[in-house]
């Protein structure tokens, strides 16, 4: 996991301890370049996800809090650049009601 993401998660991960498992869900979505395989892609996606989800809990964020999807390489960042970095990502946010 990259410097400035740990950074960028310890923070958060501090705001949504506070918070509890009574809180609304949230999304931890991974994506993935489009260098491998779609099904490939699908895994590496999940298993980023899983590895953000596993730091969170590790910093006292309640694991029911959190859900994880993959999208593999279905939404890239720049589709222009399909094997650009910047698709190979996380994204977090609210579960969607």
């Amino acid at each position: 996991m990259p410097k400035g993401l740990k950074a960028q998660l310890a923070v958060f991960s501090n705001v949504l301890a506070r918070r509890g498992a009574s809180a609304a869900e949230i999304e931890v979505t991974g994506h993935a370049d489009a260098s491998g395989d779609e099904q490939f892609n699908q895994w590496l996606s999940v298993r980023r996800a899983e590895s953000v989800k596993a730091y969170l809990v590790e910093r006292g964020v309640s694991a029911d809090l959190l859900v994880i999807r993959g999208k593999g390489s279905a939404q890239l960042a720049k589709p222009a650049s399909p094997y650009a970095a910047a698709n190979r990502r996380i994204e977090i946010g609210r579960l969607a009601n």
